[in-house]
């Protein structure tokens, strides 16, 4: 991957993805059908995880994968920074409880293989576990709703802009209404952390760095998680990166 590609990834974040529901099949876009989530897993996608070009990355070894991406409202959450870097170099996603906002998200219905690879993507740093969350308004396009989903969870908490803990930054790619959080980009927010850490090297080689060296990240997500927020909600852990370890 050239260096370019390597910046446009860390600071692109969450990527392009279709404001309505589809079916990843490998790497194409196709009509979504409702009638393919049946004894599959529902699992909230908000940040990345609802781009085809994501979803490509992670199951692209693979052949003939169908995954239907429902297109859903979700009522008084938001989403927002999480409080770590993740290896690719971008600040990623976080769900979590705001009343009152209804944020734009969407549904992978997950079969076992697919949920195996995803787990080991998400949880294998112990940044996230996989839990089952309850009492949800979820609202679907044939104006029917869910009231429980699974989702990844950020253990880290969420960043807080100058150590405000009751604040957070919502993510401006993610489309939501009645915002109380300021929003930024991806790439906004890493230029943000760069001038604020007073990292004495270019912003490029900052984030080229943070990608390349492991320990470095490590110190840098300890510096921004020292005022981080936990998720808001009550939630039960279904699975975790400790999980993963002992398989």
């Amino acid at each position: 991957m050239s260096i370019e590609d390597k910046l446009h990834r860390a600071r692109a974040y969450p990527y392009d993805s279709p404001r309505f529901s589809y079916l990843y099949h490998d790497g194409d876009i196709k009509d979504f059908n409702l009638s393919l989530v049946q004894d599959r897993t529902p699992v909230l996608a908000f940040g990345s995880n609802k781009a085809p070009s994501q979803l490509k990355r992670k199951f692209g070894h693979l052949t003939d994968q169908l995954i239907p991406v429902e297109q859903v409202k979700l009522h008084d959450f938001d989403v927002v920074f999480a409080a770590h870097i993740t290896s690719y170099g971008a600040i990623p996603a976080m769900l979590q409880h705001c009343p009152d906002v209804i944020v734009s998200v969407a549904i992978t219905w997950l079969d076992e293989t697919q949920l195996d690879i995803m787990h080991k993507s998400e949880l294998y740093a112990a940044n996230y576990s996989f839990a089952e969350l309850n009492n949800m308004r979820i609202d679907r396009a044939d104006q029917s709703s869910l009231n429980q989903i699974y989702a990844y969870i950020g253990e880290r908490g969420h960043y807080c802009p100058s150590g405000n803990q009751s604040d957070a930054i919502s993510i401006s790619d993610i489309h939501a209404e009645n915002r109380r959080w300021d929003k930024e980009t991806t790439a906004s927010l890493l230029s943000r952390l760069h001038q604020q850490l007073k990292i004495k090297e270019s912003e490029e080689d900052f984030i080229l760095r943070l990608i390349s060296d492991v320990e470095y990240r490590r110190g840098i997500t300890a510096r921004i998680s020292q005022d981080e927020t936990a998720f808001a909600y009550p939630y039960k852990i279904i699975t975790s990166g400790d999980d993963l370890d002992k398989r």
